[in-house]
């Protein structure tokens, strides 16, 4: 949004960020601009209809609001403290205009709280989370009667997009499960694509908020985890990343190449790159964001530990307080009780509903399957630039741990929030401008 804004004429500086009017509202996205025209507020309205013609819709901010000039820290960063609050006019509202649309809409609004949803809303940036896109593709099938798969939420992610989507299935289309691991988060774009490997849990959906506030000339792709949709999960993470390099170079058979990951998808990312550098290809970005290098030699942890670690993850990325499991107690337990016990103590903590039980049992498998092969690999060299984000939540630890590895050319930088805050708003427009800043703008 930053990057469009700018090329218009009379605009010298624009700031996206989001607004929360109340706790009881989904944030929506803002911006403020500094600029040359001699009637500012006419200027905003005259920029709704010219960025209609730059930005997909669900980019547009809410308001756009005028100031003099940018207020800087003592070290020249922009002070977000110091911009003022947007004006309260209240968003012109679009009802739904289809029958589907307005079913989806009410589903949508039981799923994350959004009281409005409106046609060009995109589900994973109005409170959506993978939690909601599973329970989502229940109700789908409960009310139209149809079976879509998950990752059709990730390629018709609006209202508009995902109805007419439902009704040309329901009409005799099809709509089908690919069993390939690269999926596009956005498709289309004149720049060299970025491709990012899916975190321990498997699944792409955390990168989606973050697609959505990068330059729309910028393709993005993603990996998500085999076993998640189909196949067994991978516990060898070299394995997994020749998989994944066999299938970037089906799509696009040679470089420059731009791999990232956030956590577990940083190392499989960092294999990548070590391997199609050694086959003579050019990775121009290798991005890590809040990834630690393995621990080196010791025990592997056992199934029990991992499910722990995997109850961990499902209530932070919630917020949430884990629930006590009792890990002798799980121990003594058969394999596939202790799986039921630790997912009905999600259950009834809240963080996981009835209705994706069966389906978060098997992300549980993917999980252990990639925390273990995290544990067990052991990177060689890479003879490259890696682009590490921390978040300064998880303090100097991951960095410090690159740098005296010294596998690769590290250039550091500390980002706002925790290992999880980190790809969520306050800190998520934070983080694309980094992004699209090392990707050069394109």
């Amino acid at each position: 949004m930053e990057n469009t804004l700018t090329t218009h004429p009379h605009i010298n500086h624009a700031i996206a960020g989001t607004h929360q009017p109340d706790p009881h509202t989904t944030p929506h996205l803002i911006a403020w601009i500094t600029t040359d025209h001699p009637h500012p507020d006419q200027l905003t309205t005259d920029l709704r209809t010219w960025l209609t013609d730059h930005l997909p819709l669900h980019l547009i901010p809410a308001t756009i609001t005028p100031i003099t000039h940018l207020p800087l820290t003592t070290s020249g960063k922009i002070d977000r403290k110091q911009l003022p609050l947007p004006h309260t006019d209240t968003p012109t509202h679009h009802r739904p205009h289809t029958p589907t649309e307005h079913t989806l809409a009410t589903i949508w609004t039981t799923l994350t709280n959004n009281p409005n949803p409106q046609p060009h809303d995109n589900f994973f940036t109005t409170g959506g989370n993978s939690l909601h896109a599973i329970q989502l593709i229940t109700h789908i099938h409960n009310h139209f009667h149809i079976t879509l798969p998950l990752r059709t939420l990730y390629t018709h992610p609006t209202l508009t997009t995902m109805a007419t989507t439902i009704d040309t299935v329901r009409a005799g289309g099809e709509e089908r499960a690919t069993a390939s691991s690269l999926v596009p988060l956005r498709a289309e774009g004149s720049c060299k694509p970025l491709h990012l490997v899916h975190p321990v849990g498997g699944s792409v959906v955390p990168y989606l908020p973050l697609v959505a506030l990068l330059p729309t000339d910028l393709p993005v792709w993603g990996f998500e985890a085999a076993g998640l949709h189909d196949g067994e999960p991978c516990t060898d993470l070299p394995e997994m990343a020749a998989r994944y390099v066999a299938e970037l170079r089906r799509r696009q058979p040679h470089g420059p190449y731009r791999l990232g990951g956030w956590s577990f998808g940083g190392m499989v990312a960092y294999e990548m790159a070590r391997r199609l550098t050694r086959d003579g290809e050019r990775v121009e970005l290798l991005l890590l964001m809040d990834t630690s290098s393995p621990a080196g030699d010791g025990p592997l942890p056992d199934d029990t530990d991992l499910l722990i670690d995997f109850a961990e993850d499902v209530a932070a990325l919630q917020d949430a307080d884990v629930p006590a499991l009792g890990r002798d107690r799980l121990a003594e337990l058969p394999p596939e009780e202790r799986t039921a016990a630790v997912l009905a103590a999600l259950r009834e903590r809240g963080l996981v509903p009835v209705e994706a039980v069966d389906e978060m049992a098997r992300r549980s498998a993917v999980f252990r399957a990639n925390a273990l092969a995290f544990r067990r690999y052991r990177p060689a060299p890479y003879d490259g630039v890696v682009s590490l984000l921390t978040a300064e939540g998880s303090g100097d630890h991951h960095a410090r741990r690159w740098i005296e590895a010294n596998l690769a050319r590290v250039e550091h930088r500390r980002v706002p929030g925790t290992h999880y805050s980190m790809l969520r708003e306050p800190h998520l427009t934070d983080i694309a401008s980094i992004i699209a800043d090392l990707n050069h703008g394109c």
